[in-house]
């Protein structure tokens, strides 16, 4: 913008005031004074009787009164918005440079008049002003030497002025550039520092006096509230539990407090829980409105992983104290070592008993035990196994020597790849290995009493054998004998010996049943057993139908549980099955009726009857050959059956066991469980 002042010295009359030494004073007659520190500038001047118009980018924007009159309109508004080359000729510097001194005014009536023209630069709104004063160049070259001398020297000072404000201006401009590129830059860091502050895991508030007057995302998420916004204004102290709201305080209430507090403190949550967190804080001396920051850090997932860490270490501890195994640790290279006290009292040691080094344990090894050592170090070294183990033997404190169970194996390495660290465990054996050799003892003799026991199943069964078949021949002679005088001589005979000729007949045939049963039983352990699925339902059955067949006499009621599985040998089975229903029918003869129930209950089966029963003490002796619970002129038989059907169950690998009381009948319970190879 240029202020151009258009002198009509017509108008106004400058006169020059000579002083007491006859050189003119810089006064003019209507009291400005043309000192540096008041020459007419700015758009005031356009309130003096100088011809003034305002020209910014080369276009008249405002005029003075004496500019009017001078171009021959006095209309205002008629100049405004003029090209100011269309007045000054020639026109303006495109550039805003100042104008020479000669110029021609076009007026408004087409006529010229021949000015001195000068300008002032200045600059305002980042566009160019000009402050352009116009004299008539005859009344100019009509004034006194003196005056003009003083209106050149004038100018050339607001020239000079102009150059100065001018370079100021730019420099203002420069200075303004660079604050402003200043302000961007730290727009752009404030924007950074932001993100940086919102994208921390870690909450931080920025405080005034306690108040957040700024929180990050951060803390607005670990508290659970949907933003963060919502906190200023906020008492810091308030978010957290009562337990932590002292020391909170006490460090806003502190300038000088740095860091981390000493506890771990509970923040309080939106859904009424507590977060476990680390609190930091210090000082702000940025803004005084600004006393304070906090940063939160969760640490509640680090908390709950170190208790369970502790856990399972005490857990681990209690157990490998609990079990009896010792610790140690090993650096080959400083030859420390750690024993745990579970590891010094297995030798009978206490704790402080025990130094860290390594000769604590080689210097107690059994010396018969050391080949045993290098062997399993060997085969560790050359990747022949990937950990150390070798059982040997320690010395302890009482002099006696413990067997050991060591393994370990390397943890730590160097950059060559060799060992540096091993850990490993300590297990006492010495019961283990003293039983052991009592069982090698026991196993030893127990070969030796089989061999035996075999040799003596051998002579039995060829005893048994032999027995049988030399008993047998002369009963069938008794028996035979007996018959044929019965019956050739029958009818000569009394009452008296025909009965004793009975009584020889049922003794031999009795004598025979019995060498029978003994033959069966000694069998039983002779054949193999063919196992297969048999159905124990469907053999009672046809056992049933037996019964009842020889027992025609009797009412005997069966009740059979259908469905009745086992895996087994059949004939055994159909053996042992028969046995036990056989005694159910002939111990409950007198019961009228006589029921028998074979069924399964809680995984045994079982035979019960309604008879006689027996009585619990004498228990003990039902399974023993020829052991009997009840006369044998009470109730027939030899004694072998239930011995029998325990020989069978045993080599099914199941048990058999009774229930009775005397008058309420009897129940044998028995199980098959993995047979015999």
């Amino acid at each position: 913008m240029t202020y151009c002042h258009l002198i009509n010295l017509k108008k106004t009359m400058i006169q020059a005031n000579l002083g007491k030494d006859g050189r003119p004073t810089d006064r003019v007659e209507d009291g400005c004074t043309l000192s540096d520190n008041e020459l007419p500038t700015g758009p005031a001047s356009l309130n003096s009787a100088c011809p003034t118009a305002v020209v910014r980018e080369g276009s008249v924007i405002r005029v003075n009164n004496a500019f009017c009159v001078l171009c021959g309109n006095p209309d205002v508004n008629h100049w405004i918005g003029k090209d100011i080359a269309d007045v000054l000729l020639p026109s303006s510097a495109p550039d805003g440079s100042p104008l020479p001194y000669d110029r021609v005014v076009r007026r408004a009536d087409g006529e010229t008049i021949e000015v001195k023209a000068f300008s002032l630069q200045s600059t305002r709104d980042k566009k160019a002003l000009f402050e352009v004063m116009v004299v008539e160049s005859q009344t100019f070259n009509n004034l006194d030497p003196a005056v003009r001398h003083l209106l050149e020297r004038t100018w050339d000072c607001l020239e000079e002025r102009t150059l100065q404000l001018d370079a100021t201006t730019r420099k203002l401009d420069q200075e303004q550039t660079r604050h402003e590129a200043a302000q961007g830059a730290l727009s752009d860091n404030e924007s950074r520092y932001r993100q940086l502050i919102d994208l921390s895991p870690n909450g931080i508030m920025i405080l005034s006096r306690g108040i957040i007057v700024s929180p990050n995302k951060t803390i607005g998420a670990l508290i659970g509230l949907p933003s963060s916004e919502s906190l200023i204004g906020t008492n810091v102290v308030d978010l957290f539990d009562s337990t932590s709201r002292a020391e909170v305080q006490a460090a806003i209430d502190s300038p000088e407090t740095y860091g981390r507090l000493k506890e771990d403190h509970q923040l309080l949550c939106a859904n009424g829980e507590t977060l476990e967190v680390e609190v930091y804080a210090a000082a702000y001396s940025g803004d005084p409105e600004v006393t304070s920051y906090m940063i939160v850090r969760d640490i509640s997932q680090r908390r709950k992983a170190e208790r369970d860490l502790k856990v399972a270490e005490v857990r681990s501890q209690f157990a490998l104290d609990a079990s009896g195994i010792g610790v140690w640790d090993w650096r080959p290279s400083t030859n420390e070592s750690y024993y745990s006290p579970t590891w010094k009292a297995m030798l009978g040691y206490d704790d402080d008993e025990i130094t860290p080094r390594h000769e604590e344990w080689s210097s107690r090894v059994h010396p018969d035990d050391w080949p045993a050592i290098y062997e399993a170090e060997r085969r560790l070294f050359e990747g022949e196994a990937t950990h150390y183990e070798c059982i040997h033997r320690l010395r302890a404190k009482d002099g006696t020597y413990k067997w050991i169970l060591s393994r370990g194996r390397p943890v730590s390495y160097d950059d060559d790849g060799k060992p540096v660290r091993y850990i490993g465990t300590h297990m006492d054996l010495t019961d283990r290995v003293s039983f052991e050799t009592q069982i090698e003892e026991l196993n030893r003799n127990l070969s030796a009493r089989n061999e035996e026991l075999e040799t003596a199943n051998s002579e039995l069964e060829t005893f048994s054998y032999t027995v049988s078949h030399d008993l047998r021949s002369p009963l069938r002679t008794i028996d035979g004998y007996s018959h044929a005088i019965e019956y050739d001589y029958g009818d000569e005979l009394s009452d008296g010996p025909k009965e004793y000729l009975h009584a020889i007949r049922r003794a031999t045939q009795k004598l025979g049943h019995l060498i029978d049963d003994i033959l069966s039983l000694s069998r039983i352990n002779q054949s193999p057993l063919r196992i297969q699925n048999v159905n124990l339902a469907t053999i009672a059955e046809d056992i049933a139908k037996d019964l009842k067949s020889s027992e025609k006499d009797r009412k005997i009621e069966f009740e059979i549980e259908s469905g009745l599985m086992a895996h087994g040998d059949r004939n055994l089975l159909f053996l042992a099955l028969q046995n036990l229903m056989g005694n159910a029918a002939k111990f409950s003869a007198k019961s009228d009726p006589a029921i028998i129930t074979v069924g399964k209950t809680d995984g045994a089966f079982f035979v019960r009857d309604n008879g006689v029963g027996f009585n619990m003490q004498h228990s003990n002796k039902l399974f023993e050959p020829f052991q009997r619970l009840h006369s044998a002129q009470e109730f027939e038989g030899s004694g072998i059956g239930l011995a029998t059907v325990a020989r069978i169950l045993r080599r099914h690998g199941g048990r058999i066991w009774a229930q009775s009381e005397i008058g309420r009948g009897a129940t044998f319970y028995f199980t098959l469980g993995e047979p015999e190879s």
